[in-house]
């Protein structure tokens, strides 16, 4: 599969995963940022943005996507960069290929399973009636009124596009995203350790990441460190991102 992907700038490679639902334009402030010392390469994940739809979504093809991308790129080793969703991938990447992994920075997600809970805003996407609805104003009442709070309406409906017929449509792959769920969610390998540098970063708000977390963090990625985000939430780059680029970027100058 050939991924959809951005890349600014020049110096050593920094790869960069989005979360469920989100596409590599949420990533262009930070990009930018960084791209005064890195090549930096923002991706679409397959089932969002603009990279191909495809019914398999498992971890394994997730981070099998990214090796491709790598080697198309000539990229042969990079850092890698991910929030929620790809920083499973990420992770997942680092553990079972280290030769490609120069460091890993995770963003707010941890090695452990966690179980499906995107039900309730799959369930408030489909109630949107993408044929006839006319604005934009529409869909959000839809997710409003099935009780989304505003910042994850504001998240979703930077992917809603209109096709080349005027209709709106999902830039996600809603069906495929819900199928592999179970998936996507999963543990990360517990048997393999990623010993090269490594950061996790946390919003002080967010409860993805716990003190069992931690334990298991320092065993996987015995040099990784800690880095918690004031007044931030699970989007921590977008909720504080000066603490948050302030914390990667002095990551980055040691790696």
């Amino acid at each position: 599969m050939k991924l959809f992907y951005q890349e600014r700038g020049e110096g050593f490679p920094i790869i960069i995963l989005h979360g469920l639902m989100g596409m590599s334009d949420n990533w262009a402030t930070v990009g930018s940022r960084l791209s005064g010392r890195h090549r930096v390469v923002m991706v679409d994940l397959r089932n969002h943005g603009r990279s191909p739809h495809e019914d398999e979504m498992d971890m394994d093809t997730l981070t099998q996507d990214i090796l491709d991308l790598m080697d198309d790129l000539l990229l042969e080793k990079s850092v890698v960069m991910g929030h929620s969703l790809g920083g499973k991938v990420a992770m997942n990447l680092a553990l079972k290929f280290p030769s490609r992994v120069q460091a890993l920075v995770v963003v707010d997600i941890g090695p452990r399973a966690y179980p499906p809970h995107h039900g309730p805003i799959l369930d408030a996407l489909e109630k949107v009636p993408l044929a006839s609805i006319q604005r934009r104003q529409e869909a959000e009442e839809i997710l409003a009124e099935a009780g989304l709070p505003a910042d994850v309406r504001q998240f979703l409906l930077k992917s809603l596009v209109r096709d080349e017929a005027g209709h709106f449509r999902w830039r996600f792959n809603l069906q495929a995203i819900r199928k592999n769920l179970p998936y996507v969610g999963a543990a990360t390998p517990t048997h393999l350790v990623f010993s090269g540098p490594a950061l996790f970063i946390k919003g002080s708000k967010s409860d993805y990441l716990n003190d069992e977390d931690a334990l298991l963090i320092s065993r996987l990625f015995p040099k990784a460190s800690l880095a918690v985000i004031p007044d931030a939430g699970h989007w921590v780059h977008a909720d504080a991102p000066e603490p948050f680029l302030q914390a990667l970027e002095g990551f980055l100058l040691t790696v």
